[in-house]
């Protein structure tokens, strides 16, 4: 997003301006319907689209809220609020149970490829984001390190996904705890992160984008939320769990947190009994 800059739309329209093979018109050059949330309640963010957009096509803007008012999940609230905005009948899912996203065969290989040149053994894997978008969604970084010995007494072995914003953000000496406990796998793409999901047994994360992608991945994932409500924001996927954690200290050490999401895992692990019938 940085690199197309698509901050210049929020720009006062009289300062607004586009050239020829511009990246913002190249951008979405290929799109005949273009469906935004970044420009609410921004007078002038949906004129420059539309602006941008019609340099180089006929095209359709549906702008959308940021963000449910209510108890709705993200995921519904904007499938109902684009077909509203469309007049479209559209049925709304009552459950989020599907797998989403299936690797292709070449993702596993070269998701196994990823894992061995990060130092990963050829075993079970939970793969570790304590990163966000926003810190202050950002679990204590020992509350993960308890929890990655964790995984290890159940013969799982954890590993470290930093992102740009995690390394910068992370000290020399947070970065020794994460490799004293595990691989640290980081400078990666976002295609190169889908193909280690499709090979890790596990996902553990805070309230982020990855962790959307571990569970569209049907991947055992387990989201924690502090400041944000999962009743919007969980991670969509048959094997989700989200785990609240008080908001007053979401962001500092705390073994009792540390214990709630260690007795998930353990339930998680556990496996179901069948029914009498």
């Amino acid at each position: 997003m940085e690199q197309i800059q698509f901050h210049r739309l929020f720009e006062s329209v009289n300062d607004f301006i586009v050239e020829e093979k511009d990246r913002l018109i190249t951008a979405f050059a290929d799109y005949e319907h273009v469906i935004s949330f970044l420009g609410d309640g921004h007078e002038h963010f949906e004129q420059n689209l539309l602006f941008t957009i019609h340099c180089s096509h006929a095209g359709e803007v549906t702008m959308l809220p940021l963000a449910p008012t209510a108890a709705e999940h993200a995921a519904s609230f904007y499938i109902r609020r684009f077909a509203e905005s469309n007049s479209l009948d559209c049925q709304i899912p009552e459950s989020h149970a599907d797998i989403l996203i299936r690797p292709l065969p070449e993702d596993l290989q070269e998701g196994e490829d990823l894992l061995q040149e990060f130092g990963v053994p050829d075993c079970r894997v939970c793969l570790i984001h304590p990163g966000s978008g926003g810190r202050y969604k950002c679990w204590h970084l020992d509350n993960f390190l308890a929890v990655a010995q964790h995984f290890r007494t159940k013969q799982i072995e954890p590993a470290f996904l930093l992102g740009p914003a995690e390394l910068e953000r992370f000290s020399a000496d947070d970065m020794h705890k994460l490799r004293h406990t595990g691989p640290v796998i980081s400078n990666i793409s976002l295609d190169q992160v889908l193909k280690i999901l499709s090979c890790a047994d596990f996902f553990l994360g805070n309230d982020s984008g990855i962790a959307h992608l571990a569970g569209a991945m049907g991947k055992k994932t387990i989201a924690l939320f502090g400041p944000t409500d999962p009743a919007n924001y969980s991670p969509i996927g048959p094997e989700s769990t989200a785990i609240v954690c008080p908001s007053e200290n979401f962001q500092t050490a705390s073994i009792n947190a540390q214990q709630q999401v260690m007795d998930t895992i353990n339930r998680l692990l556990t496996p179901k009994q069948p029914q009498n019938h």
